[in-house]
């Protein structure tokens, strides 16, 4: 499936498989490969400006050029578009507004990369909400005995937490 966002003149295209996130198409400028490299420190003006002339030259994509360039590893490459990913996911959780809409027809995506959703809620919850926002969510639930499910969708152990979360976790 595909979810489309689309806020004001910004558009993302979620791509997901067997429920986790693997592209996120979107038209923000400073969301692309080469962008974010910049913005890392791992590429500078000229290096982007240089490889992004030689790839739209030859049809080929970025990352292919950085690798035979030199400008990057294989595996640097793969966890920078991992990264990469995961900071375009993550910037959804700042939209207070906009729409959206499911297709079932997702187009072909040839990627290896996976988001593990579950960190990807607990991370931009944790990140953008407010705790104004928390602090509504949570009163439905005061006075109430708390528990964790005995059969959670997904194990704990895969979602990493600050130290006083996994405490609080620990002693439910």
């Amino acid at each position: 499936e595909m979810l489309e966002l689309r806020r004001s003149q910004h558009e993302k295209k979620i791509v997901f498989e067997k429920g986790s996130p693997v592209d996120c198409r979107s038209n923000l400028a400073h969301e692309t490969l080469g962008r974010f490299l910049v913005a890392e420190g791992k590429l500078n003006e000229d290096q982007f400006s240089a490889s992004l002339s030689k790839a739209a030259s030859k049809g080929v994509p970025l990352g292919e050029i950085l690798i035979e360039s030199e400008l990057i590893g294989a595996f640097e490459l793969y966890r920078v578009l991992q990264q990469n990913l995961a900071k375009k996911l993550l910037d959804c959780f700042t939209w207070r507004d906009g729409t959206f809409e499911i297709r079932p027809d997702p187009p072909d995506v040839d990627s290896s990369l996976k988001v593990k959703a579950p960190q990807l809620i607990v991370t931009g919850v944790m990140k953008f909400a407010s705790q104004e926002e928390v602090d509504k969510s949570i009163v439905p639930l005061i006075g109430k005995q708390l528990l964790l499910h005995p059969s959670p969708q997904f194990p704990l152990d895969e979602i990493k937490l600050p130290s006083a979360h996994t405490k609080l976790l620990d002693s439910i």
